[in-house]
């Protein structure tokens, strides 16, 4: 463990934003999710926000970690002092069921909190961050990317479930929380389909805008549309779109264990930045069981 780690719990989401903001900004595209959303929590006028938590040594920022709901978004940096983070998440009996960051740091920390609750902790999915500053397109695929609107609704609603569905992201999404999801994207103009004789066969979203960054998210093609280069056409036109608006870069997380994504992706410029975990915590199966089941 570092030398003399402290950590602070923040009740003000203001004063942990400026606490932690500059040590994030220098890893943008590993912190893009925790930076996203404390962009979107400082937007609201009460955001519901269980824990903002930050490790320090001397003045230093280590780690950060802000949980909403039952999730725990933890930033990249000294993986020994997750620990602490842990303990702190034990000690007020906050319902973490999830997290998400970098993988050695979110080790650590369900190592740790998995001992003190003595539970399970399972990996539901192990990421890629990229990240590009340039784009090349592919060529030939039929069809062009429009953004979406209210007519998109029904087709895009289904769509989102099916996508978390298939991400394997932890959770379950209603149509109800998917039209809640997919509404306000029609106003702010972050949601896009890629659009074939005047039908929609894929779609992406735009979200967690950073200071330098946007990260593309919610890339679905529906079965029966696959293997026709959609998905790449799209996501290469959403990436240049959120170029054109002024951010250095764009940003995408990927399944590791989906070599087509991350294959089609580096085709269209994306590089590899880093690696994230997500994990989620359980009832302990029976005493012999492995508390860390991948």
């Amino acid at each position: 463990m570092s030398k003399n780690p402290e950590i602070n719990v923040y009740d003000s989401l203001t004063s942990f934003a400026e606490a932690v903001m500059t040590t994030l900004e220098e890893n943008e595209a590993s912190n893009s999710f925790i930076l996203g959303r404390m962009g979107a929590m400082l937007a609201l006028d009460q955001p519901n926000i269980m824990l903002m938590a930050r490790v320090h040594e001397d003045g230093v920022t280590k780690l950060a970690a802000l949980g909403l709901g039952d999730g725990l978004a933890m930033s990249k940096g000294d993986p020994l002092v997750a620990e602490l983070i842990a303990e702190e998440v034990q000690s007020r009996g906050l319902p973490v069921a999830r997290a998400f960051g970098p993988v050695e740091v979110v080790t650590k920390f369900g190592e740790r909190l998995s001992g003190l609750r003595d539970c399970a902790w399972s990996e539901t999915m192990s990421q890629r961050v990229y990240q590009t500053n340039q784009i090349t397109a592919p060529l030939n695929v039929p069809g062009s990317m429009r953004v979406g609107s209210q007519s998109d609704l029904d087709v895009l609603t289904k769509w989102m479930v099916a996508f978390v569905d298939d991400a394997n992201l932890g959770y379950e999404l209603s149509e109800a929380a998917a039209r809640e999801n997919i509404e306000p994207k029609f106003k702010s103009g972050t949601i896009f389909v890629w659009e074939r004789d005047g039908q929609p066969v894929s779609m992406a979203s735009s979200s967690r805008p950073t200071k330098t960054t946007m990260t593309v998210n919610a890339v679905y093609t529906p079965p029966e549309e696959r293997n026709r280069g959609y998905a790449s056409a799209l996501v290469a036109a959403v990436s240049e779109h959120i170029l054109r608006s002024g951010k250095r870069y764009a940003v995408l997380l990927t399944d590791q264990k989906n070599p087509t994504s991350n294959s089609i992706y580096m085709k269209i410029g994306y590089v590899p930045v880093s690696d994230s975990l997500s994990i989620q915590f359980a009832p302990k199966v029976s005493s012999g069981a492995n508390q860390n089941v991948t």
